[in-house]
């Protein structure tokens, strides 16, 4: 019985080529570096000042808020980024912070549970964006405890 392989059929061509493809194509897929992500997350760092309009579940209450900081750093994986986060008053304060994924001129942030510094109970999640001359965000959050707060927030990059 004879033995047929690629070498017998084309010669040493494919055993050649393996040799040669095959590590070019780990080189090229392996050793490039997405900056893209920097990129995406560079438009939101920073710190954002403008009014935000909250909507009160309870009691079917608006109100406007102004001036309102936002201060928005670097995620510590690098690939998202940070959204301070105050929770609770007086004695019940507690500063935190958001972790939101980007992607291009948008973030989005799943819900989270966190607990202020009285044991209350918070979950809140949401989105936002940032015009393509990177000088105005608009994020639309939510904050729920025994009711649910629907805030957006409109600044502009300080």
């Amino acid at each position: 019985m004879r033995k047929i392989s690629f070498g017998n059929i084309f010669g040493n061509i494919p055993s050649v080529l393996f040799v040669i493809v095959v590590p070019a194509m780990f080189f090229m897929t392996s050793c490039t570096k997405n900056t893209s992500q920097a990129s995406d997350n560079a438009k939101f760092i920073g710190t954002w000042i403008g009014s935000e309009v909250c909507y009160y579940s309870n009691n079917n209450d608006t109100e406007t808020i102004e001036p309102v900081q936002e201060n928005i750093g670097v995620g510590n994986d690098g690939s998202s980024i940070n959204i301070g986060l105050a929770l609770g008053a007086n004695a019940c304060y507690r500063a935190t912070y958001l972790v939101a994924t980007v992607k291009n001129y948008s973030f989005s942030f799943p819900a989270m549970a966190f607990l202020d510094n009285c044991g209350n109970s918070y979950t809140t999640g949401g989105t936002g964006s940032v015009n393509t001359a990177g000088t105005t965000l608009t994020m639309t959050s939510y904050l729920q405890t025994n009711t649910t707060t629907t805030c957006t927030f409109i600044g502009t990059k300080q």
